[in-house]
């Protein structure tokens, strides 16, 4: 609970700075770096200051989150929105291949690889296929 305090407050504080440390006592710190309000990259420290890994979040020219570089080279995720809001797409770069979602305007699930989600008005799933 400590910690998810501590995150909360760091959010906050993106408002006001352009970097922000949290300490995580012996096991080192987190330094979350903003440009303009936004989130662009989280670096988990050493207790030496040494970075251990580094999290990048990337934005268009409009402020939209357009993807995330994974920690250790795991690779990208890639978000894409249409003009129209009706929907984000996200992959996610996996060792065995490309893991590919869909999500509605309102964020429900509509699709999950080859599987597809269906939901009515009031946002309760309707339909599986392919599962």
């Amino acid at each position: 609970m400590k910690l998810l305090i501590a995150l909360f407050s760091c959010c906050l504080a993106f408002l006001c700075a352009d970097e922000q440390m949290i300490d995580l006592g012996s096991l080192g710190s987190a330094r979350y770096t903003s440009d303009q309000g936004r989130l662009t990259k989280i670096e988990r420290l050493s207790p030496s200051a040494e970075v251990l890994y580094t999290h990048y979040y990337h934005y268009d020219d409009h402020g939209a989150l357009v993807s995330e570089s994974l920690v250790d080279r795991l690779g990208e995720i890639v978000y894409a929105n249409d003009l129209a809001m009706a929907g984000l797409t996200e992959n996610y770069e996996e060792a065995d291949g490309l893991l590919r979602t869909e999500y509605d305007s309102c964020g429900n699930l509509t699709q999950l690889q080859d599987k597809e989600f269906v939901y009515d008005g009031i946002h309760k799933q309707l339909q599986k296929s392919g599962i």
